[in-house]
């Protein structure tokens, strides 16, 4: 809810914007990216992450963690 607020409010700006970085957030992917890096180091780990305002939820991400055990 809080996130389709905001999106709706920044729609145009967030478009022009993310154009200009090629089309979506560089952030996912990244992070993501690190996770595995982090894996690699630690195999014992579970590494992950969540998002604010759009999936992996922290909810979601909570009730991973969990059905994992950890």
């Amino acid at each position: 809810m809080v996130g389709s607020f905001i999106i709706n409010k920044r729609l145009e700006s967030a478009k022009h914007n993310y154009r200009a970085i090629g089309g979506a957030s560089p952030l996912p992917a990244h992070t993501f990216a690190l996770c595995k890096q982090l894996e690699k180091l630690d195999s014992s780990a579970i590494f992950t992450y969540a998002m604010r305002y759009t999936p992996p939820f922290a909810y979601d991400v909570l009730l991973f963690m969990r059905a994992k055990g950890r």
